[in-house]
């Protein structure tokens, strides 16, 4: 009987403990999420467009709450928000970036149009990495581009 109980037990908890496999997500317009793995805790990405591209779903987002970038430049002292108005990544690089959602149907980045143009325009690539890697790529390119971080 005992036995019987343990087999039983583990069978329940086994999940638990297999890394289980999360649900699957579904993904619409409007959502925020937080992120794994962010450097700042407040990070948050709105998906503003699905769409497929190629043979590839896009998830378009803006990203709030990532760490101001500042630097310095000949005695002057520039801060950039953390903020990203249009990134698209490929779907399963987003799904696994996702924490948890907070909201839906929230509105959009009012600046995500005219990013979305320019990706569209300039026949943009997609990320393909995790959305903490690419926040801090575009920390990186700000550094590098304005000036001396402080």
């Amino acid at each position: 009987m005992i036995r019987a109980f343990l087999v039983i037990a583990a069978a329940w908890m086994l999940p638990l403990f297999a890394g289980a496999q999360r649900p699957e997500i579904s993904l619409e317009v409007g959502q925020v999420w937080t992120v794994l793995d962010a450097e700042t805790p407040s990070l948050r990405l709105t998906i503003e467009k699905i769409e497929v591209y190629g043979a590839t779903t896009v998830v378009h987002v803006s990203l709030s709450g990532a760490a101001p970038v500042t630097t310095e430049i000949d005695g002057v002292i520039n801060e950039v928000a953390g903020a990203v108005s249009h990134a698209p990544f490929e779907k399963s690089a987003l799904l696994a970036s996702l924490g948890h959602i907070e909201a839906t149907n929230a509105d959009g980045d009012p600046q995500f149009d005219e990013g979305y143009a320019a990706w569209r325009d300039n026949n943009g690539g997609i990320f393909t990495i995790s959305v903490a890697q690419a926040v801090a790529a575009f920390a990186s390119v700000l550094r590098n581009s304005i000036g001396e971080e402080i």
